[in-house]
């Protein structure tokens, strides 16, 4: 009996600390009562009732030590209704600043956010949604992936999976369908696990994929390219719109940046290009395909013809020089050029049959700098 009780006080103490971890006040009530019940028990002092009371008072002193420090002290533990109710409006509240304070920072940002779960369901936020072609703003992973080039899957996948491992920020690019054209997309991620489950925020943003060096001519540098030349003859052959296709090669700017330097080369291709923008295309672009080869498409008939005579009759429209300092250079361009009047063939057909109208040109046995054909 006498080991039971001291247990049981060892207990409650115990039990009484681990929840409500009082100060200085319980630790002397506690150790005055262990001390005054372990006397009596041991017969070491003398006490006027039998061991039965001494249960009892164990009873009885152990409720009083749960209560009396904290009486004393005027302290409550317990929480009421109001608090609990208080306390769980308070974190609604912060619940609902965080939640708009996310929301307003998914507003203001340009670049596109994928949100993936631990099965693969991926959200997008609006500006993502636009990169992608998509409207549904929860997909499937199989939704997303189609939209990628089959070359660059193997690749990305294997980003991916590394990054699960490492749990690491990763930074790749690969290409996405965009009509009948591919774009290239940057995407920046860091893969984590959430109640161990593995979940990934993807950054995504349209690719600056420069196929050509950078140069001090702004007319070089922002010039569209091959995939924006593909979608915009997709159009109009699906409107069936009557256009002429010009391809041209600056033949002798190799040998210009060979002898001054490609900056010299770079000028004398962006006043061309300016001139010919100028005077035969106005809204039009003129497409880079290679670093020499370029692609005009003219919608205006008028102007096709104003190009065509300016071709026959060697007009100074044509003609693009420099004379600066001791440098003095012409530009000398060769033109595949076909007018386009009827639509039974494929729209990037008609771009192969001006490069090999340009070909043509380039032949040594021709007098000419151009090929005219209609198709």
């Amino acid at each position: 009996m006498i080991f039971l009780v001291i247990g049981g006080w060892a207990l409650m103490i115990a039990l009484k600390y681990s929840r409500l971890k009082k100060g200085l006040l319980d630790i002397l009530w506690a150790g005055a009562i262990t001390v005054f019940y372990g006397l009596v028990l041991f017969d070491t002092v003398p006490f006027f009732a039998g061991p039965e009371w001494i249960i009892y008072g164990g009873a009885l002193g152990t409720l009083l030590f749960f209560n009396l420090g904290s009486v004393i002290k005027g302290q409550d533990d317990s929480l009421t209704y109001k608090d609990l109710e208080t306390k769980y409006h308070h974190l609604v509240q912060s619940s609902e600043n965080l939640r708009n304070r996310f929301l307003g920072t998914l507003d203001v940002l340009e670049d596109g956010l994928i949100f993936q779960d631990h099965e693969g369901g991926l959200f997008l936020t609006d500006p993502a949604l636009k990169l992608f072609g998509l409207r549904e703003a929860e997909i499937d992973e199989d939704t997303f992936l189609s939209k990628l080039h089959p070359d660059d899957l193997p690749t990305l996948k294997e980003v991916w999976e590394k990054a699960q491992k490492t749990q690491k920020k990763y930074h790749t690019k690969y290409r996405v369908q965009s009509g009948h054209s591919w774009l290239w997309m940057e995407e920046i991620g860091i893969s984590l696990r959430v109640d161990k489950h593995p979940m990934a925020i993807r950054q995504v943003r349209g690719a600056e994929v420069r196929l050509f060096p950078k140069t001090a001519v702004d007319v070089l540098n922002y010039l569209p390219q091959e995939s924006d030349l593909d979608a915009h003859l997709l159009s109009l052959h699906q409107k069936e719109t009557p256009v002429t296709v010009v391809a041209m090669r600056l033949t002798n700017i190799p040998g210009i940046n060979a002898k001054y330097g490609r900056d010299v080369g770079d000028m004398l291709m962006g006043e061309f290009l300016k001139k010919m923008k100028f005077h035969f295309m106005k809204q039009d672009a003129i497409y880079r395909l290679q670093g020499i080869l370029f692609m005009m498409v003219i919608q205006d008939l008028r102007k096709a013809d104003m190009l065509e005579k300016a071709l026959k009759e060697d007009s100074s429209l044509l003609q693009t020089t420099i004379d600066m300092g001791g440098i003095k250079e012409s530009v000398y361009p060769y033109f595949g050029v076909v007018h386009v009047k009827t639509f039974d063939r494929h729209a990037l057909d008609i771009k192969t049959h001006a490069i090999d109208a340009l070909r043509l040109s380039l032949q040594e046995d021709l007098q000419e700098n151009f090929t005219i054909q209609e198709v």
